[in-house]
């Protein structure tokens, strides 16, 4: 086991900068990612409190 780990540093000590920009990116996805879940169920949760605070018509006309 203590090869793997020896091998493991070995490999992150020459590539550190590499995978600190892959770090930097993946947590930039994700921080992205749960900013428009976030975005999304705030927006889902508030149309129908405007409809009902709007006292909005129930019927809808369509385009031919």
């Amino acid at each position: 086991m203590s090869a793997v780990w020896m091998r493991a540093r070995a490999e992150l000590r020459a590539r550190w900068r590499s995978s600190l920009g892959l770090a930097l990116v993946i947590g930039l996805a994700g921080g992205l990612v749960i900013g428009a879940a976030a975005g999304a169920r705030r927006q889902d949760a508030t149309f129908p409190l405007f409809r009902a605070s709007e006292n909005t018509a129930q019927l809808g006309i369509a385009n031919s």
